[in-house]
């Protein structure tokens, strides 16, 4: 229900909000708002403005605030959906298909998934082990995981270091097989925890960053309560849409920086677990995004604003635009 007050009223009690504050009521006497209100010139401020999860009304400094990070989402958004574009075409490839569908070695899930019972409880705050169990932070512009909306939970591995180092061993030769390296030729760049996702949860559409995802891993560990089916989407080298519908124990390796990837249908179930393992080439690998700008060292491939502009420019009249470029035909089907 939205609240809304008047600022038709005399200037004592315009003033006696600015000072003193007011609080505000939904008929069934839940307090919608407490706080000062804006000028009576400049309008009240409805409830449905609010931020997401919120249901009181803003004063003028929250709805600038609200304003930046809406805007900051939008370029976010804008950007990422660019590099879908822009990106891919101008990374080399290493496998054949860019992405398979397997099983990871024995024993690995069921560690995993006793670390993530006995750290899961501790949240915001540091375990005798160390290990980290806290809602997983995002700048307020990122919109590639629907966090506004509701924040998935981090367990880091960071604690038990034999754990995450065993792990990351017995994983090496099987993504450098798979991508044509021999083992000593991939450094690991990232694999810091187990992410939960909860109902309501999707991650849009999306390519990884250049420098250091580039041969990578998703290992499922747990599903619980799940009223439907929950894949990962992949467009392959050639533009078409798979979807890998995982179970506990699976994994999957994929071209994380050049392959469009993500879990755009909303997630139906209670708890759904993945852990990301990341390498890059150790050598003759420096490609790396600025500024929406893909360089290759110091020199610079692609502007993904100028090539998103002539895209949009030069496609036929009639043409969705998705369907000009051979890494995009996602949102036309």
């Amino acid at each position: 229900m939205e609240a809304v007050v008047s600022t038709q009223s005399t200037w004592k009690q315009w003033y006696q909000r600015r000072v003193h504050g007011v609080e505000v009521k939904n008929s069934e006497g839940k307090v919608l708002y407490q706080g000062l209100l804006p000028h009576p010139k400049q309008g009240c401020v409805y409830v449905n403005l609010a931020p997401e999860g919120s249901s009181g009304l803003l004063n003028q400094a929250e709805v600038r605030t609200r304003a930046q990070t809406l805007s900051n989402r939008d370029q976010f958004t804008t950007f990422t959906d660019a590099t879908l574009t822009v990106q891919p075409p101008h990374l080399p490839y290493f496998s054949e298909t860019g992405f398979k569908h397997t099983k990871q070695p024995p024993g690995m899930q069921q560690a995993l998934v006793e670390f993530l019972e006995k750290h899961r409880g501790r949240r915001l705050a540091d375990d005798v082990s160390g290990a980290r169990v806290r809602e997983e932070s995002f700048f307020d512009g990122y919109s590639i995981i629907n966090f506004y909306n509701l924040k998935p939970g981090m367990v880091y591995l960071d604690g038990d270091y034999r754990l995450k180092q065993r792990m990351a061993e017995e994983l090496l030769p099987i993504l450098a097989a798979w991508s044509g390296f021999e083992p000593h030729e991939l450094k690991m760049t990232s694999f810091y925890g187990v992410r939960e996702y909860y109902r309501g949860n999707n991650l849009r559409i999306h390519v990884d960053r250049t420098k250091t995802h580039v041969i990578s891993a998703i290992l499922n560990i747990c599903q619980d309560r799940l009223g439907e089916k929950w894949p990962v989407e992949i467009v392959d080298f050639a533009g078409r849409r798979h979807q890998i519908f995982m179970e506990p124990g699976d994994l999957v390796l994929y071209e994380s920086s050049k392959l469009q990837h993500g879990r755009p249908r909303v997630f139906n179930g209670d708890r759904f677990c993945n852990a990301f393992l990341h390498y890059a080439p150790k050598k003759d690998w420096h490609y790396i995004g600025k500024n929406d700008i893909l360089y290759d060292g110091n020199q610079p491939i692609v502007d993904g604003k100028v090539a998103w502009l002539r895209d949009q420019l030069m496609r036929p009249e009639g043409t969705p635009w998705r369907k000009t470029h051979i890494y995009a035909p996602w949102f036309d089907e």
